[in-house]
Formats: C-alpha cells, sequence, structure tokens
C-alpha cells in the first residue's frame, strides 16, 4: 500500500511502474483517494497490458463498492463479469452492488448463479432472498431463506436482520427459528430478546414473550419500547400493577411516548 500510494503520488511520472499486482494497487489507492477520474484513466491505460484485466475491474469495483459509489462500483463488476463470464464471485459482487443501488429485479440473475453454483451461500442466499422479495416474489424469496445456509460470522444486527427479512416475505415461522437461534447464542443481548418477545407475542406466545420481554428489560433497562409492550402484555394476562410499573417506566425515559400515556390511562379507567 505504502508502494502504490508512492505511485500515486508519481502519477504522471510513474504510472506505468511495477508490475500488475501495483498497477491494481494504484487504481484502488486513487479511488480510495477520492481521485476518481485518474482512477478511471489508470484502469484504461493498464487493462489493455494486463494479464488479468478481469480482476483490475472486480478490484476497482470493490473500491467503488465500499466507498458507496454503486453506479461505477456495477460498471466495473459488469466489466469484469464480461471478461470472465466463468468468475461467479463476480456475479455475486455485481448481485450485491445491484441490490444494494435498488436495482433488485436485475440482481437476481446474478445472485442466483452465485447461490446456485455455491458461492459463499450464505451470504448469496440472504441476498437472494432479499431481492426476491424487492422484486415482490415473496414466496421464492421465502424458499431461498429457509433453505440458505446460516452466515459462518453472525453478529447480532445480521440475526435481527434475517428475521426482519423472514418477516417482510411472510415467513414469521422463519423469523422466531432465527431468533431462537440467536437468543442462545446471545442470551445476554437486550435487543435480540426484545425481538424474540416481539415475534412470540404476535404469534399468540404471550408466556414466551414476557419471559423474553423480561429478560429484555433486565439486560437493558434503557429501551423505552421494551418496557411499553412488557406492560401491555401484562396487562393482557391480568397483571394491571406491573403493567402500570412497567407504562411509567417507559414515560420516565420517553415522555412524550403516546402509547404508554393512552395505555395508563386505561388502566387507570379499569381500576375505578
Amino acid at each position: 500500500l505504502v508502494a502504490a500510494l508512492g505511485m500515486v503520488t508519481n502519477y504522471d511520472v510513474g504510472l506505468d511502474e511495477g508490475g500488475w499486482h501495483e498497477r491494481t494497487a494504484v487504481t484502488v489507492a486513487l479511488i480510495d483517494r477520492g481521485q476518481f477520474a485518474q482512477a478511471e484513466a489508470a484502469v484504461a491505460r493498464f487493462a489493455p497490458t494486463q494479464p488479468d484485466p478481469a480482476h483490475l475491474h472486480a478490484e476497482a469495483g470493490r473500491a467503488y463498492r465500499e466507498g458507496r459509489r454503486l453506479d461505477d462500483a456495477i460498471r466495473h463488476f459488469q466489466k469484469a463479469l464480461a471478461l470472465a463470464p466463468e468468475r461467479l464471485d463476480m456475479a455475486l459482487a455485481l448481485g450485491q452492488s445491484l441490490n444494494e443501488a435498488g436495482r433488485a429485479s436485475e440482481a437476481v440473475p446474478h445472485l442466483r448463479r452465485a447461490y446456485d453454483a455455491g458461492i459463499r451461500p450464505d451470504a448469496a442466499g440472504h441476498d437472494l432472498a432479499r431481492a426476491l422479495a424487492g422484486s415482490g416474489r415473496m414466496v421464492e424469496a421465502g424458499r431461498v431463506l429457509a433453505s440458505a445456509p446460516s452466515p459462518r460470522e453472525p453478529d447480532v444486527a445480521t440475526a435481527i436482520g434475517r428475521a426482519d427479512l423472514a418477516d417482510a416475505v411472510n415467513r414469521p415461522d422463519l423469523a422466531r427459528a432465527f431468533l431462537n437461534d440467536a437468543t442462545m447464542r446471545w442470551p445476554g443481548d437486550a435487543a435480540i430478546r426484545l425481538r424474540y418477545g416481539l415475534a412470540l407475542a404476535v404469534a399468540g406466545d404471550t408466556e414466551g414473550a414476557v419471559e423474553q420481554l423480561e429478560a429484555a428489560v433486565r439486560l437493558d433497562p434503557s429501551v423505552a419500547a421494551a418496557h411499553l409492550n412488557l406492560a401491555v402484555l401484562y396487562a393482557q394476562t391480568g397483571r394491571p400493577s406491573d403493567a402500570a410499573v412497567e407504562a411509567r417506566k417507559a414515560l420516565s425515559l420517553k415522555p412524550d411516548y403516546p402509547q404508554a400515556q393512552g395505555l395508563l390511562r386505561a388502566l387507570q379507567g379499569r381500576a375505578r
């Protein structure tokens, strides 16, 4: 990288120096530094003599994608795939970029190719399901999401995202399964407990929902929504005093919380 940046500094005099790895590094460094016109000039100069021009375009695409210049990323991934159609890792990258750019229908065939070929099936499967959902193909999206393997490097945000996607494609059963797995993996995470509790409540499992929401407020008592939803469940299960306590906690955290205010009024009305 240091050598590449040195070449960037001496762009006019040193552009053609070094091997193809260094030339690729120069291109990426230019993009990282926001010197996009120079980066495009470098690609135009380097590509005809590169032993693997598809790799040059793919690395430029990745750099643009990391910088959220998705149209530029898509353009370079398309060139890479045209030069090396057998490189399905590039099909995955192109599909992901199209998806992120809001072009879900265009993303589907590229993501499908990558997923069917077993290219990072956890990521490809999730992204294919998301693209299918974005194209209005909910049933297909649900099938893909159900068959895709779990993430190889899971985290809480990914787990919640999978559950949200499952709900979006009308598969609440999958959402609950994902959240159950996440709760066992991260039992001390309040956000997972809250999300799982809400999913169980919607499914009619009030006892399970109460258990999860009680854990959520114990783990992180600063979330007003957790207290409010627990208050609602307490009210539904004949525990008005406990419901009032939780509703007041929600209001102490969020004084302008109309749902908590309304619940308290309803509880006070019942008590008269």
